[in-house]
């Protein structure tokens, strides 16, 4: 296995709200979450990147709304950037 750079749009406003997507890992790798720009909303500044702890079972469980994605919830550790 390897980390898996992983890069999802931004949702639509309008269109994707309520959208809910959850990304899990299954290896131990961090693996990231990329925007293409500052848009995901976990309770601090806007930020581009999510990078997930290096366990298996570790996630983000994400909500699209307004044009961005929105942090419902997490399973281990993640880092924002």
């Amino acid at each position: 296995g390897a980390i898996d750079a992983i890069t999802i749009p931004l949702p639509l406003t309008g269109v994707d709200d309520n959208l809910t997507i959850a990304i899990y890992s299954a290896t131990a790798f961090a693996h990231t979450v990329t925007l293409p720009s500052a848009k995901l909303a976990s309770g601090q500044a806007l930020k581009t990147t999510a990078a997930l702890a290096a366990f298996a079972g570790a996630g983000i469980q994400l909500r699209a709304w307004n044009g961005t994605w929105q942090v419902v919830g997490s399973q281990g550790t993640v880092s924002y950037t």
